[in-house]
C-alpha cells in the first residue's frame, strides 16, 4: 500500500495548508511527499483544498475588520476606496518593516538593557 492511499496524510496536509499566521507548514509536507513518491496532482489539490478553506475564512474577517474600522473612522471616502487605500498602506508597511535591520537594533537594546539575551554580530 503506497502512502498516498492513507487518509490521514490528506487530512493533515489540508490541516497544515490551512494554518493561518504560522510559517508555510505545507512545503515541508512536499518535501516528504515527494521522497514517497507521492502524486503531485493529488498533492497539489489537497493544498489546494486547504488554502481555500483558509481564504474562506480569512477574507470574510479582513472585510468585517475593515468595514469595523471605516465606522470608526467615518473617513470621506467610499469604503472600496478605504480598503485599497488600507492595502497600499499595509503593504507600504510590510515594506519598511521587512527592510529594517532587527538585529543591529537587538544589539543596541542588549547593550541598554542588561536583562537581554546577548547574540554576537
Amino acid at each position: 500500500m503506497l502512502l498516498a492511499d492513507k487518509a490521514p496524510l490528506w487530512i493533515l496536509l489540508i490541516i497544515l495548508a490551512a494554518l493561518p499566521g504560522l510559517p508555510p507548514l505545507d512545503d515541508y509536507l512536499y518535501i516528504g511527499t515527494g521522497a514517497a513518491s507521492i502524486n503531485p496532482l493529488m498533492l497539489n489539490t489537497y493544498v489546494f483544498i486547504g488554502k481555500l478553506i483558509k481564504s474562506s475564512v480569512e477574507i470574510p474577517i479582513e472585510i468585517i475588520l475593515f468595514s469595523s474600522l471605516y465606522k470608526l473612522l467615518k473617513p470621506g471616502i467610499g469604503l472600496p476606496i478605504f480598503q485599497i487605500t488600507m492595502a497600499v498602506i499595509f503593504t507600504a508597511l510590510a515594506f519598511i518593516i521587512f527592510n529594517i535591520d532587527w538585529v543591529r537594533i537587538y544589539m543596541r537594546l542588549q547593550n541598554r538593557i542588561n536583562l537581554l539575551p546577548k547574540i554576537n554580530d
